[in-house]
């Protein structure tokens, strides 16, 4: 276990965030070479099946990655407190969660996606590609779910290097996989879209196997005693209490990211196309400021659970200017080469100019959402998720989702542009006040202690 309430905060930052990033930043080359060889090869309706099914993929997962922060969370708050019996309790019972939530989650999302994509105004020239790849792409939930479970409880253990494992086994695996099964290279079957699925459902299987034997080789560093391998009440609550409201603040995320893409959908195949593309760029965008939050949320629940405040403020204070300087940096990079980012995917000149319009609104986002997602993140640590997911529901269901449904009918496609624009500033400046008026402190420990 790495000790993050002693020496240099900075250091911890950067020595926990960049192995999250680096995660990222495979998660998003993964994202990227699918788009890649779907968009080349298959084309722009394929490319708008996978972002209409997006949204609803990440509704479904959302609801149960919930638990995988709070798991984090907890240990690290553990960790702190020097409670080993603790750590081993939430160890069983988170994963003992994440496996009945998933597949829960998966049964449900196959029985209803048609209908929910119809709700979303899916055309209908791509509402059954986009059904088809979504099924298959939930029949891996339950391995995502298991070795995201095993790398949460490392890092609230302050071990986030371990986890870069397993996202590299599924990475390169969906990568190697891609180009046989979708064009049916060797002895593979030509199988389109839905090779682009079945290439993700496997990579999560090997990364789940990879993480498996990791947790069989390694039993010193999350070995659990007999008398703890069992169902807890309480740590169960505890749990829920910290996870349902992210899970809440995730859903209600890509809730309003349906809604959005229902009125961006209206506007036809070429725009999806573009939305579906530029959204890979956003989540380079801000890739950073994630990987940041990641660590801000374990380094501050360590220190929450040592009772250190000081180590705290720091910790924000070096968050929010990497987060700021990092973020900025690819808003100039969307502003400056729109034409080569999006040429990338395709060369069709209407889906071109639908991304270039895209970015030159949707760029200025960048650093104010990376600011609320670093502060966010602080919240989290100390067990104040509920604050985080309050002001998340208000900034995208009380400003962007209304908003963009006005500017869409005002000043058409640009109108939703710049609703995300303005949502992403009030969110920042609603977390910012409320960190700054020190009503977090009020939050009690998992252990029920309060920060000194």
């Amino acid at each position: 276990m790495r000790d993050l309430t002693k020496g240099s905060m900075l250091a911890h930052i950067v020595n926990f965030a960049y192995p999250m990033f680096l995660g990222n930043l495979l998660q998003t080359l993964n994202t990227v070479m699918d788009g890649i060889w779907v968009g080349r090869f298959l084309g722009p309706a394929a490319l708008g099946a996978i972002a209409v099914s997006f949204p609803f993929t990440f509704l479904l997962v959302s609801l149960v990655m919930g638990f995988s922060m709070a798991t984090t969370i907890l240990v690290s708050q553990y960790a702190g407190a020097k409670e080993v019996e603790q750590i081993e309790k939430t160890v069983y019972n988170s994963l003992l969660l994440l496996t009945v939530a998933g597949v829960f989650v998966a049964i449900a999302g196959i029985l209803f996606n048609r209908t929910v994509l119809a709700l979303m105004n899916a055309p209908a020239e791509i509402l059954p590609a986009a059904s088809e790849y979504f099924v298959i792409v939930l029949c891996g939930l339950v391995f995502m779910f298991g070795y995201n479970g095993v790398s949460a409880v490392l890092r609230g253990l302050g071990d986030a290097k371990t986890p870069l494992l397993f996202l590299l086994v599924a990475v390169f695996f969906n990568i190697a996989l891609d180009p046989f099964l979708i064009l049916g290279l060797g002895f593979f079957p030509r199988m389109g879209l839905n090779g682009a699925a079945l290439a993700t459902v496997l990579s999560h299987f090997f990364a789940f196997l990879t993480a498996f034997v990791f947790m069989a080789k390694k039993p010193s560093l999350m070995q659990l005693k007999t008398r703890n391998i069992k169902f807890s009440r309480e740590i169960t609550l505890k749990i829920l209490k910290i996870g349902v409201p992210i899970g809440v603040q995730a859903t209600v995320i890509s809730m309003s990211g349906m809604v959005l893409a229902s009125i961006i959908n209206s506007f036809g195949t070429y725009t999806v196309a573009a939305y579906g593309i530029a959204t890979n760029l956003d989540k380079l965008a801000i890739m950073v400021a994630m990987s940041i939050a990641a660590a801000t949320t374990t380094i501050a629940a360590q220190n929450f659970g040592a009772g250190n405040e000081k180590n705290m403020r720091e910790t924000l204070k070096w968050s929010w200017i990497l987060a700021g300087v990092f973020s900025s940096v690819f808003s100039l990079l969307a502003l400056l080469a729109p034409e080569a980012i999006i040429g990338l995917f395709t060369n069709n000149k209407n889906v071109l100019l639908s991304g270039k319009a895209y970015f030159r609104i949707a760029a200025f986002s960048y650093t104010p959402l990376a600011i609320g997602y670093v502060t966010n993140g602080a919240l989290r640590g100390v067990g104040d998720a509920f604050s985080a997911m309050v002001f998340t529901i208000i900034a995208l269901w009380g400003i962007r989702v209304p908003l963009a449904k006005l500017l869409a009918t005002q000043i058409g496609v640009n109108g939703i542009w710049l609703a995300i624009l303005i949502s992403a500033i009030m969110g920042m400046l609603l977390s910012v006040a409320y960190y700054a008026s020190g009503r977090w402190k009020k939050q009690k420990l998992a252990a029920n202690m309060r920060i000194r």
